[in-house]
């Protein structure tokens, strides 16, 4: 949509001269339906100018210019701000456009100089001017999207010359309207929900109801997955869903949250390769002091057909959710912690990969332990909560935003 040409100074400033200086004049111009479909794949439509129209006129963004009018107004005045208030009063969204498509062909009208916006003070009540300027104010691409109904078949343009004279364009200027798009989705994402996406349906299961027990006044602020929809599970799969997302555009927060084990780190290494958007944040389950130090089985041996138990540091090699449970839900029958098993090595990143035994048992525990605590909050001080609270403080805190992380219950 960018159109660079040059032309004289004297005609582009519209000044006497003649002088040979040619200005570099940039452009951005496109059809008009062209520009209303994009404003309506953002979410500005007809029926958003409608909305906004009704409350300008009729709701509380309504402002009756003859109330409360100050002494010493000229009759003159008094009573062309009473005349608008009666013709403004009169108006419906749907009024105010069949009103400004005919006045745009009245050519007793009075219109606006190019250079100008329209103004109501300036110009005839009921005319293209006057009804056009109703919605100037407004955010502009809002305003834009209620000018383009009246003038759906005209050429939009908008020129950026000065901006890229003074340099107040950053970079290139093609790349304007991208960075543009960029800020405007930033803008609005920033204020949507943070989308959260977990290797499995458990990890989401669980987290989702840790932060409602834990900081129940932000489950409107943090979303997880719906892995209903979404069957495929695991480290690989969470990277391919990142990298969808990003190529998506989609522009609510999103962290991506990995478990804290060999697997995940070598499903990540492509990530790293890959130029993610800033409002996409991948990270990992944080290490744990308890888990420095936890007993793990070895491959069996000739002098221990059963394998070897040894204390080690499974940071980073078997961190699945299920270590971040608490250790009153990691613990067997004779309170002892329930060994990680390692299974594979990962030639990649010559890692072991760990896997805690009895996962479906501790889950079922915690299960009962979230049972337990909803049914008295007051569980929730005499239960662990060490591990989870820590994956929710990195989810809080991967956007700036979220720095301060608020008091948990």
């Amino acid at each position: 949509m960018l159109v660079k040409h040059q032309v004289p100074w004297n005609e582009y400033y519209n000044e006497e001269g003649s002088g040979a200086e040619l200005v570099d004049v940039y452009e951005f111009r496109a059809d008009g339906r062209v520009i209303a479909q994009r404003l309506d794949a953002l979410g500005i439509t007809a029926d958003t100018v409608a909305e906004l129209l009704e409350y300008f006129l009729h709701g509380e963004g309504r402002h009756r210019h003859s109330s409360n009018l100050p002494s010493g107004l000229s009759d003159e005045y008094r009573a062309r701000l009473e005349a608008e208030d009666a013709a403004l009063d009169q108006l419906t969204p749907q009024l105010w456009l069949d009103r400004a498509i005919a006045a745009k062909e009245d050519q007793g009208m009075d219109h606006s100089d190019h250079d100008r916006p329209p103004s109501t003070f300036r110009s005839e009540i009921g005319s293209i001017d006057w009804l056009l300027g109703q919605v100037v104010e407004w955010f502009p691409p809002h305003a834009l999207r209620a000018v383009l109904l009246v003038y759906p078949d005209s050429e939009v343009r908008l020129d950026v010359t000065d901006l890229v004279e003074e340099d107040w364009i950053y970079g290139d200027p093609d790349t304007l309207a991208s960075q543009s798009l960029s800020a405007l989705q930033a803008n609005s994402g920033s204020h949507a929900p943070v989308i959260v996406l977990t290797e499995g349906r458990t990890d989401a299961e669980f987290l989702a109801a840790s932060l409602e027990l834990l900081f129940p006044h932000l489950t409107d602020l943090i979303k997880f997955l719906d892995y209903d929809a979404r069957p495929e599970g695991g480290a690989g799969a969470l990277a391919r869903l990142v990298k969808s997302f990003a190529a998506a555009g989609i522009a609510n927060r999103v962290v991506a949250i990995f478990d804290n084990d060999s697997a995940a780190v070598d499903a990540m290494q492509p990530l790293t390769k890959f130029k993610l958007p800033a409002n996409i944040v991948v990270t990992q389950y944080p290490n744990l002091d308890e888990l420095r130090r936890y007993p793990t089985l070895g491959p069996p041996t000739a002098e221990h057909p059963n394998g070897t138990q040894e204390l080690a540091d499974i940071n980073g090699l078997a961190g699945s959710i299920e270590l971040y449970l608490g250790r009153d839900v990691l613990t067997d029958a004779t309170g002892n912690l329930l060994p990680v098993q390692w299974r594979s090595f990962i030639q990649s990143i010559s890692r072991y990969q760990g896997e805690v035994s009895d996962k479906h048992g501790i889950q079922k525990s915690f299960r009962a332990k979230l049972a337990k605590c909803r049914a008295n909050p007051e569980e929730v001080k005499h239960s662990d909560w060490t591990g989870m609270r820590h994956i929710l403080t990195v989810l809080l805190q991967a956007f700036p935003q979220h720095s301060d992380l608020p008091q948990e219950m």
